[in-house]
């Protein structure tokens, strides 16, 4: 993978990187740990799910999309700066103001960023989420379901890895073969069965928008 702006932590040394300018990089082990959540919950003013903190434990990475989630910036020197950045970039008084925590943004439609919904009382800080689209500021669409909870989102995801239609089975090709948009329908159909009251309820309509539907 190749970025132009790389942290020495994660660069890598490879001979065509001078050629194109940019530098390869590689996710390495977090550093992240126990006073870094309590930084993070007391800036966004609410408890954060387990499973997101124990995602944010095992690597740093500076990207991360898997499916609809395009995950912040997690450098090992700058995340909180790169994580106050994004806070402050997306109408903050719309969104962290009101209960919504970003993390990553939606990369389907770019609509804006996808939160954990804090308004939602949920046992273990298990929050619904969701995403914000800067394009229906004021409407009844501003604020969209994406999945049931943080732990049904993870589980989706990682769904979404391996295989020749990795990550992108949402999407129809021009002129992809009849075996291929079969593969995608099979393993859509899959990936909405695993959140039967998020991605395959009430977000089921913006995940089988993209051409192809189960």
């Amino acid at each position: 993978m190749t970025h132009p702006s790389v942290p020495v932590e994660l660069a890598v040394a490879e001979d065509s990187a001078e050629e194109t300018g940019d530098r390869f990089w590689q996710p390495i082990s977090s550093t992240f740990g126990n006073s870094d959540i309590a930084w993070l919950e007391s800036r966004v003013g609410v408890r954060l799910p387990e499973v997101y903190t124990e995602f944010l434990k095992y690597k740093h990475f500076l990207e991360m999309r898997v499916g609809p989630v395009d995950f912040f910036r997690f450098a090992p020197a700058t995340w909180r700066s790169d994580f106050e950045d994004e806070y402050s970039n997306w109408a903050p008084e719309r969104i962290l103001g009101t209960g919504l925590v970003p993390f990553g943004l939606e990369c389907f439609a770019e609509a804006g960023p996808v939160c954990f919904d804090t308004r939602i009382d949920c046992v273990k800080a298990d929050y619904p989420v969701v995403f914000w689209d800067h394009e229906w500021v004021g409407t009844g669409q501003e604020v969209r379901p994406m999945f049931s909870s943080a732990s049904a989102m993870f589980r989706c995801l990682r769904s979404c890895v391996g295989g020749p239609t990795s990550g992108w089975f949402f999407h129809a090709d021009e002129g992809e073969s009849a075996e291929m948009t079969a593969s995608k329908r099979q393993r859509l159909a899959e990936f909405l069965e695993l959140d039967p009251n998020g991605a395959g309820g009430p977000a089921r309509q913006y995940f089988t928008s993209w051409g192809i539907e189960p």
